[in-house]
Order: structure tokens, then sequence, then C-alpha cells
């Protein structure tokens, strides 16, 4: 992911920039519950005026999801939760402890066997470790999936059967 922003304050002006590489890895456990992990490299830099401030956070996310809808459909419905727990590193300062939890909802678009997209939308909480106070985000987003074993033994039965 890649965003900028920039904004004029009267004489001032508000520049952020963030990038975000979190890749995905999971496995089928049961017929359409997933189980996983996200790994998340993000970085932030903001700058308003002369003033300029560069964050980064890398965490690690197991997370939990479910599709709704059965494996031979190639439009499914899913749910998924996660908790994360990482560092957190602005400027010159130390390292500092941050957590995320929060939940998805989305669709995901199979265009062949092995290859969805999917398009969802979001709640995330998180929190600094000397904060007291949780931050929320909602987000949409779009993500692409492969995947090398589309829901086990249980697809390739559901597969011939429908045959």
């Amino acid at each position: 992911m890649f965003s900028s922003q920039s904004q004029d304050y009267g004489t001032e002006t508000y520049k952020r920039t963030s990038f975000s590489f979190s890749p995905n890895v999971g496995y089928f456990a049961w017929n359409k519950l997933a189980l996983g992990a996200r790994f998340s490299y993000d970085i932030e830099n903001v700058k308003i005026g002369s003033t300029e401030d560069k964050e980064t956070d890398l965490l690690f996310m197991p997370w939990v999801r479910y599709y709704f809808l059965e494996p031979v459909k190639p439009i499914n419905l899913y749910g998924e939760v996660f908790y994360g727990m990482g560092s957190s590193k602005s400027n010159d300062d130390d390292a500092e402890g941050i957590s995320k939890y929060g939940l998805e909802a989305g669709l995901s678009w199979f265009c062949n066997e092995r290859v969805a997209l999917d398009f969802f939308t979001g709640y995330r909480r998180s929190k600094f470790e000397e904060d007291d106070d949780w931050a929320s985000t909602i987000y949409l987003g779009i993500a692409f999936q492969i995947f090398l074993d589309r829901c086990g033994p249980k697809r390739v039965e559901a597969v011939s059967k429908a045959r």
C-alpha cells in the first residue's frame, strides 16, 4: 500500500506519505476456516512546515478467517479477526511496543481455482505501549490472494461431486 496526502494550512503545508508491505501466509485448518499470520512493515513520513517526523512499525499479526459460502463458488464472503503485536520507532527515539486488533469483512472473487481478488472493509484499534488511549481506524481495501490449495481436500471432493 502507498498513500500520499498534501494540504495547505495558511502559511504551512502538511504532507503525509506512507508505505506498507503486509504479506500473508495461511492454512485451511478446516473446511472454510483458515488460520494464518501477517507480517506488516509500515513507514510513515509526516512533514508540517519545516518539522518532519518519521515512524516505522514492524508487526506480527496472527489471524483467523472464515468463508461463509461453499468453496466451489466463484464469489465468497468472509469474516476475519486479527491481533498484532510489535514495535514502533519514531525518529531517533527508542522503539516502543505497539498492539493492534481488528476485524474485516469482505468478498473474495476467485478469478480461477487459485487466484482471488479480495474487496474488504475493516475496523482496527491500535495502542502504543506507553499510551492509555486506543486509536480507531475504519478502512476499505483490495488485496490479491494466491491459494496453493484452496480449502484443502474437501475442495477436490466438492468439485468432483459437482461435475
